[in-house]
């Protein structure tokens, strides 16, 4: 059976609501299309909401700038996800990254830890 169809939204996020929404969706994706890719955006989306909390609360010296850098940091992820999903160049570490989750089963830590090569 083919794996499900990722939805399409927009290529880069604007907001910190807009990386939450792109990486639920690549979360779902995975877990319709039992895909390991998904650990990662699900932990990147742990991480988001907590930026997000955080800046709603005021933990940040300076929340505007936090907000951006969320984003811009995410849209590198996203980027080279949809690249990699494409069948597009991406960048050595993303590509490791992305095809080993397919070539064998290491516990998700070790994903996180891949060398770049």
């Amino acid at each position: 059976m083919a794996a499900p169809a990722l939805k399409r939204i927009p290529t880069q996020a604007n907001s910190i609501d807009e990386v939450v929404d792109r990486l639920s969706a690549i979360v779902q994706w995975a877990s319709e299309s039992n895909s390991r890719t998904g650990y990662f955006a699900a932990l990147y989306r742990k991480v988001t909401l907590s930026v997000r909390e955080g800046i709603h609360k005021g933990l940040f010296e300076d929340p505007v700038r936090m907000a951006r850098f969320d984003v811009v940091f995410a849209n590198r992820y996203l980027d080279a996800f949809d690249a990699f999903r494409a069948g597009n160049p991406t960048s050595s570490c993303w590509k490791l990254a992305f095809q080993s989750t397919a070539d064998y089963w290491p516990i998700v830590l070790q994903t996180f830890l891949l060398p770049s090569r």
